[in-house]
């Protein structure tokens, strides 16, 4: 019989646990997991390519069963990756996961100057996975990419404004495509469900302290 593939669960953030198994291989084989991931540059023009690595390897049972677990690496997220059960050099069966954002600030309080992380993995690769905007207060304060450095976004901002709540906006934006007036490219999307990968609109709270603040010119 056909051999299978299947992945429990099938998506999650870098570092979820997951369960390779499947069936119809031949008995007492060995069993590689193939992760399937993009490489490669939007801005040099040197284009991108699919890349694979062994991700996990099991043995199968007297039954041709496996069961082999994994961790989901931290890479690139967007499109679903594909996921190869190998034996003996040839895929024998296919899945895929979708590795989702996760995103996190910190610290989440200190006084005006406190310089703040932003910090965003599984970012993804395409014109509509590439780009996140970054907003203060509802204000625009920039873009960030993921494809150059697999998925990770590092961006620090500086705290401003009066003692209280603050509100740190992460939001979907697309890298690029056509257009014959002023462009929204990289900039927010007020209604990301409108987009051809729909992301959520990200919200932290950072709260502004009381004491002495940090000036720009002399560092955290």
């Amino acid at each position: 019989s056909d051999a299978t593939l299947t992945l429990a669960p099938s998506q999650g953030p870098p570092e979820t646990p997951v369960t390779a198994s499947g069936a119809g291989v031949p008995p007492g084989a060995a069993v590689s997991i193939l992760w399937f991931t993009m490489e490669g540059n939007r801005v040099s023009g040197s284009g991108f390519v699919e890349v694979n690595q062994t991700i996990a390897t099991g043995i199968a049972d007297a039954q041709g069963r496996y069961s082999i677990a994994f961790v989901a690496p931290y890479g690139l997220g967007g499109p679903a990756h594909r996921v190869q059960a190998v034996v003996a050099g040839a895929a024998v069966a296919e899945s895929s996961f979708v590795l989702m954002r996760d995103a996190w600030i910190t610290p989440t309080e200190g006084p005006e100057g406190t310089l703040i992380e932003v910090r965003l993995v599984a970012g993804g690769w395409t014109q509509f996975d590439n780009n996140i905007a970054i907003l203060w207060d509802n204000r625009f304060l920039g873009f960030a990419c993921s494809f150059n450095s697999q998925g990770n976004i590092s961006v620090w901002v500086q705290a401003v404004g009066g003692v209280g709540p603050h509100v740190l906006g992460i939001y979907p934006a697309l890298f690029w495509g056509p257009s014959d007036g002023p462009t929204p490219w990289k900039h927010p999307m007020m209604n990301p469900q409108d987009a051809p990968t729909p992301y959520a609109i990200e919200e932290f709270s950072f709260t502004v302290t009381s004491g002495a603040g940090i000036s720009r010119n002399e560092g955290p």
